[in-house]
């Protein structure tokens, strides 16, 4: 059912919006139905009768709040739907005076609204309005977002949304200003708590309070400032607390009733006043015997309170200083003072129902346990102020105020209950510091509580939370909507209800509650605790790279000999040697484990090899035998060269640059073989011929490496990466050099400019063949508006060269609707470029767009057909496939895309695709490894330089995305085209791997930028099915190819396999246990925390990732889970077959996962949420196996399983 269609039946049918909130988790719903929403203008002091003007009503749920205060409003609202349940809501609880008014045709008198609202809905035309109907005197409330904050629920576009100076301006200019600024918190969508003033953080949102500029008076007598409410309580027991205050700066305190069942429990503060001051009949007396109490006043807005001023009770204790005896000693005098009650208040407890209502039944049996174990009954209070924790009480020159007694009970409650209960709220609200020094169950017995009792006092807590929320907690629906919208915007509604997950609020469990105090958050020991965690993690997770690649050396057993053993010179380059560091180079070649090597001159040289090392660098032990096992696998290389770090002066390695396989377009533009390499000496004294004399080689070596004597011999083939660490420098350098580049391709006959850019890399822009023509094949279906943007971009600029080009659209069976539009769209195009009239000359070249053809075949969903039925129809010799929701940037892209693929040796050429309006990556290149083809640099701003620049130069790649990716049509045919046995998925990796194994490179041009509009051509790949065709078109594509199956010549096998950053493999060295659960094991669901598995595979080992945190929670940091895996019954075994499927539980390790702290921002420290876990598949039984988080002793479902 639509969702607005199914807000109407609810509204139809008087369903309570918040029990409708917890069985739905779109964000639709909650936008438009929560009374959370309210709160942004609740605190506001109406009058009945005032008239006000609701610009940007939406579904009325604002305009329901603003009714009930008895004011006059007036909703506006342009959408036909929201019109309809707006209508719906109010005539079903018989609220026939407010009507929706269309003020385009139907105008108010002007000036005579004595408020205007225009919440979440800003617009200068709306203030345009608000400013013709407002009464002179009138007020004009505005809520929006703060440009410049990150924000919590809005979900609009930065670029939408006004700055507040940009805000004053435009105000200012309709003759109002600003008259006060409130900052709601969380934000003003869902607001719980309103400031007068910023806290530390920077707030997400203002509710603006405008006035004209002539008024001379405030609108109002007292000013807000706070405000906090307690929404998610029972209906009785909601309440709001307000501080205002007035003209001359003094303050007061109000506390009022949100719901009209709330008016009791404020009602009967009065009583429990008379009460404590002993003025009540049938009371003891007056209840503390030297603290005085705070009186209220019952007014028409709710209780008020004079606002005092002091200290609270425990602000003589320094957390962070005080020790835990001196803590204890101070929490005990303040204990004394808060519980100094007279005597006639104290009996013995007896249970009554009152206290099993409220406090569990169970707990009652507790309670008789403990005072059998200690053979005495249990003091108690007869009444107890409930509220009486450190906060509730004021130190003053007058003496000692109880500021807050809203919770008291006329029952016997334990004594020590309600002082363990002050204690735990103070543990809680300062667990940061504490807890480095005790943990909770260890503070409470420094005051003497047991074991036993602090079981039955938390689980007495825990029953009283659930008095006051009762099936309320499930409202607290906000954690769970936002894990279903930020998280999984994009999945179905019924998968995001089997993957929605909240938390569990509860009052006194300061997890939640310092997770929701920013100020807390910002305390200097929790800042010190998270600093330390954190770095203990980055250490942990992603490595410390010394330790991890002195464990990959140790891994290598160097042969002590080889059938043969040539002699290696080894001549140290760089004429600068000022501070003597060739000893340090000579030093550790004499280290070497092969003996069979010299050092010397380039002069001397009399070995058949010679390596070359930069002054300075260091050969690792094992460098010569590395070599020389490399020549004794091929006598021919000719070139050699291996993979390099730095190490600083106490031996620390760090920096290691994991360098692909032999990388010609790599190395043109980077020289990315680095400062060592080994060659034929014949090749060398050739080279230094071409160079004239051995100085000026020298010279030349000393300016940019090796470059020029690589680019020597790189024709003759036989180049060999070691992928070892070999060599050790000061730091990674760029050595390239423009004129012998040139020089390169004009002696191979290669016609190009070479540019020269930052940081020394070079760009190599070849010319293109006259007269050649593109043919850019589109496939689409029913996306008319993409495509349309994808071919204006393409045309929207003359593009560089001497080329032309034809456009081909496939589609596979577009609504006659669509296909209208794409027919005219295409007429509209060729009548424009006089396609079939005329064609752009210049001389006698064509250029442009030649052809625009539209071939419309209805059938199934078939990329590989699509795009050879295209190439069927297509008259170019280079074939660009393109995505129909690729944008082009510029006019440049398909020039250097044509110029690459025209090389010879060159196969696919493909381009980096960034998301749109975003420096974020999309393509890359594709990394293939453990049969897991991705994008590398996935997510990651291309602003920075990634990997030693890979994201800046042109390099080689084992495969492409066919979104958008250029070969020669020859080279098409000649490998088989796209394999139509993979209709959807892999089909471009299939085409780059045939093109590799025929002999041709693939290559990404990183100066071809285009934005990428990724899965709105046909969706996103996530249900069952889509997931079972994923699976089988991965398992054919490595059928076809079992030699890549882990292998990428472009990725060093020493790079992660887990992530998409080109980090190193410190998941290389993880263990992980896999453990049988036994039978008696009994693990009951839990319910607060947040998880998900994101990948569940099978390829040789078990890989298992997802993310896990529990909401609110300062902690996560350290929160550790396993991976639960059940065995599933099989259905095709009939039900009088028993079998017994085990269950296992596997360990993790922690993983960073950024995306899920962007995804949820208000959430403290779950940067490494993230969890993965590899394991052997014959460490379990072959089955169907349900996969859930395990943490501490508790399992969190998820919708995932895998077979094995």
């Amino acid at each position: 059912m639509n969702i607005y269609k199914k807000m109407k039946a609810a509204y139809a049918h008087s369903i309570d919006p918040d029990s409708f909130l917890t069985k739905e988790n779109e964000w639709e719903y909650l936008y438009n139905m929560s009374p959370v929403r309210q709160n942004i203008l609740r605190w506001c002091e109406f009058k009945e009768g005032e008239k006000l003007l609701e610009l940007g009503a939406g579904t009325g749920i604002i305009t329901e709040f603003f009714s009930s205060q008895g004011l006059a409003v007036t909703p506006v609202e342009n959408d036909p739907e929201k019109q309809e349940i707006l209508r719906t809501r109010f005539r079903t609880v018989g609220k026939t005076d407010v009507l929706l008014r269309d003020i385009t045709s139907d105008k108010p008198v002007d000036h005579s609204y004595d408020y205007v609202s225009m919440i979440d809905c800003f617009s200068p035309e709306y203030l345009d309005l608000a400013v013709q109907f407002l009464k002179p005197t009138g007020v004009i409330f505005i809520a929006v977002e703060n440009k410049f904050a990150d924000p919590v629920w809005s979900r609009k576009e930065k670029d939408d949304i006004y700055s507040l100076s940009e805000l004053e301006t435009i105000i200012m200019e309709r003759g109002f200003k600003i008259r006060r600024i409130y900052y709601p918190s969380p934000d003003h969508i869902l607001p719980m708590e309103i400031y007068s003033e910023p806290d530390d953080s920077l707030s997400a949102s203002y509710l603006l309070i405008c006035e004209s500029v002539h008024r001379s008076e405030e609108y109002a007598k007292d000013k807000l400032f706070y405000a906090k409410f307690n929404n998610f309580r029972k209906s009785q027991f909601q309440t709001a607390t307000y501080i205002r205050q007035q003209n001359d700066g003094k303050r007061y305190v109000v506390k009022h009733p949100i719901t009209s069942d709330a008016e009791d429990i404020i009602n009967k503060m009065e009583d429990t006043y008379e009460i404590l001051i002993g003025e009540k009949a049938d009371s003891p007396g007056k209840y503390y015997k030297n603290i005085k109490i705070l009186k209220g006043k019952n007014t028409e807005e709710g209780e008020y309170f004079s606002y005092l001023k002091g200290e609270s009770l425990d602000s003589g204790v320094d957390v962070s200083k005080d020790t835990l005896d001196v803590i204890k000693s101070k929490l005990s005098y303040s204990l004394d003072i808060m519980f100094d009650i007279n005597d006639d208040y104290f009996c013995t407890f007896e249970p009554t129902k009152s206290f099993g209502k409220i406090f569990g039944l169970n707990n009652i049996t507790g309670l008789k346990t403990v005072a059998s174990k200690t053979g005495k009954s249990i003091k108690a209070l007869k009444m107890s102020n409930y509220d009486s924790v450190f906060g509730n009480f004021m130190k003053t020159d007058d003496g000692v105020y109880c500021l807050d007694y809203e919770w008291f009970f006329d029952f016997p409650i334990p004594f020590s209950f309600l002082k363990y209960r002050a204690l735990s709220v103070y543990y809680h609200d300062n667990e940061s510091s504490l807890l480095k020094r005790a943990s909770k169950e260890e503070f409470m017995k420094l005051f003497g509580f047991g074991e036993l009792e602090i079981a039955i006092f938390d689980s007495m807590e825990d029953s009283f939370q659930k008095y006051v929320f009762g099936k309320n907690r499930e409202r607290l629906y906000l954690e769970r909507y936002r894990a279903s919208n930020e998280g999984h915007d994009k999945r179905s509604g019924l998968e995001r209800i089997n993957k929605g997950f909240h938390k569990l609020h509860m009052i006194g469990k300061s997890k939640v509650y310092n997770a929701l105090n920013h100020r807390t958050t910002a305390s200097t020991d929790y800042r010190n605790y998270q600093e330390r965690r954190l770095a203990e993690l980055t250490a942990e997770v992603e490595g410390d790279y010394n330790t991890w690649i002195r464990k990959c050396d140790s891994e290598y057993k160097v042969p002590s000999s080889y059938k043969y053993n040539p002699l290696i010179s080894v001549v140290l380059y760089d004429i600068n040697d000022e501070h003597g560091i060739a000893d340090k180079t000579i030093d550790s070649v004499k280290e070497s484990r092969y003996m069979n090597y010299e050092v010397t001159s380039i002069g001397s040289v009399s070995g058949e090899y010679v390596l070359f090392i930069k002054r300075g660098d260091t050969l690792s032990q094992s460098a010569l035998s590395e070599v020389v096992g490399a020549i004794n696998s091929d006598s021919d290389l000719s070139f050699i060269y291996s993979d390099e770090d730095t190490q600083n002066e106490n031996g620390i390695r760090e920096a290691g640059f994991m360098k692909p396989d032999w990388s010609e377009d790599t190395f043109l533009s980077s020289g990315y073989t680095g400062t060592m390499g080994v060659f034929k000496t014949s090749d060398v004294k050739e080279y230094i011929k071409k160079c004239s004399t051995e100085d000026n080689f020298l010279r030349e070596m000393s300016r940019i490496g090796l470059y020029g004597l690589v680019l020597s011999v790189i024709r003759k083939g036989h180049v060999r990466h070691i992928p070892r660490v070999l060599y050790h420098t000061n730091g990674y350098e760029v050595h390239t050099d423009k004129v012998l580049l040139e020089r390169f391709l004009s002696n191979n006959s290669i016609r190009a400019e070479v540019i020269e850019e930052d940081g020394g890399y070079l760009r190599v822009n070849y010319d293109l063949k006259v007269e050649e023509m593109v043919s850019i094949i589109i496939p689409s279906k029913d996306n008319y508006d993409a495509l349309k943007k994808c071919v204006d971009s393409i045309l929207s600029k003359p593009h560089k060269g001497s080329f032309s080009f034809e456009i081909i659209i496939v589609d596979n069976g577009s609504t006659p609707e669509n296909k209208k539009k794409v027919e005219e769209f295409v007429k509209s195009v060729s009548d424009e470029a006089g396609i079939g009239r005329r064609s752009e000359v210049l001389g006698k070249i064509k250029i442009g767009l030649q052809r625009f053809k539209y071939i419309y075949e209805p059938g199934d969903f078939n990329f590989s057909f699509m795009c050879n039925r295209g190439v069927d129809e297509a008259e170019g010799n280079y074939l660009l496939f393109l995505n129909d929701d690729i944008e082009a940037s510029d006019n440049l892209w398909l020039t250097r895309m044509l110029g690459q693929a025209m090389q010879p040796h060159v196969g696919a050429v493909g381009a980096k695709l960034l998301y749109p309006n975003t420096k974020l990556i999309q393509h890359d290149g594709i990394i293939c490894r453990s049969r897991n083809p991705v994008h590398l640099f996935s997510h990651q701003d291309d602003s920075d330089e990634l990997y030693f620049g890979f994201n800046r130069i042109d390099r080689n790649v084992l495969a492409l995305t066919g979104a958008c990716l250029m070969v020669e049509r020859e080279k098409f045919r000649r490998v088989g085209r796209f394999d139509e046995n993979l209709p959807v998925a892999y089909n471009d990796v299939d085409l780059c791997f045939k093109l590799y194994e025929s002999g041709y490179s693939n290559v990404l041009r990183n100066d071809a930028v285009l934005y990428h509009h990724e899965s709105m051509s046909r969706g996103l790949d996530i249900d069952k099915e889509h997931f079972d065709r994923l699976s089988q078109e991965k398992t054919k594509l490595y059928e076809k190819h079992p030699e890549l199956e882990d292998l990428d010549p472009y990725y060093n096998p020493y790079l992660t396999r887990v992530k998409t950053d080109a980090d190193y493999a410190f998941e290389r060295f993880n263990v992980y246990e896999v453990r049988i659960l036994q039978g008696d094991e009994n693990i009951r669901r839990g319910s607060n925390v947040l998880c998900e598995i994101d990948m569940a595979r099978l390829d040789g080992d078990i890989v298992i990732e997802g993310w896990a945190f529990e909401p609110g929670s300062l902690y996560n940091p350290d929160m550790k889970v396993e991976v639960l895996l059940e065995g599933v019954p099989d259905p095709d075994l009939g039900s009088g077959v028993l079998k017994t499927y085990r269950s296992y539980a596997v360990t993790t390790t922690k993983k960073r996962r950024m995306d899920v702290a962007e995804k949820y921002k208000s959430e403290t420290a779950i940067e490494f949420s993230g969890f993965i876990t590899r394991f052997d598949k014959a460490l379990i039984e072959e089955g169907t196996y349900s996969i859930s988080i395990l943490y501490e002793d508790r399992k969190y479902v998820t919708p995932e399983s895998i077979t094995i």
